[in-house]
């Protein structure tokens, strides 16, 4: 009788658990299944605290080229994708702001004024997400945004 513990056991165990899952192709890679292809990387960039100069940056892999989507004139605190939005949360000493972009073209499609320092966003549907945020010195909250 085997113990569990024994480790001739665990080393039959964990082979037969990855045996059968090493033939498997998880990524799909027949020649006439379409395949995923990077065309772009998103980055976001906080910014020098002090400075307030947070942006959002594209990355092509392709070609090696980077471009600059957005200057924010704040910290940028969170970035969210959400199937075709890409949500950026920025904030100030003073206040934040909530920014949706397209995410395949990168285009600001809104923009709204927090009303204290918001620090990360929880989309729920697609008209409303919940926004955590921060007050210096008092309770911490979060809002609900539509």
């Amino acid at each position: 009788m085997h113990r569990l513990t024994d480790p001739r056991f665990l080393l039959l165990l964990v082979l037969s658990i990855s045996l059968p899952l090493a033939g498997c192709d998880l990524v799909g890679s027949d020649d006439d299944e379409p395949s995923l292809q990077t065309t772009g990387v998103l980055v976001g960039n906080g910014g020098n605290f002090s400075d307030q100069n947070g942006s959002l940056t594209v990355y092509d892999p392709a070609t090696g080229q980077t471009r600059e989507a957005a200057t924010f004139g704040a910290f940028l605190q969170t970035m969210r994708l959400d199937g075709d939005s890409l949500y950026v949360v920025t904030n100030t000493f003073s206040g934040g702001r909530i920014n949706a972009f397209d995410a395949s073209t990168v285009t600001r499609t809104s923009q709204v004024a927090a009303p204290s320092t918001p620090r990360a966003i929880a989309p729920v549907a697609a008209d409303k997400a919940y926004v955590t945020n921060t007050r210096f010195g008092s309770d911490e909250f979060v809002a609900v945004y539509n």
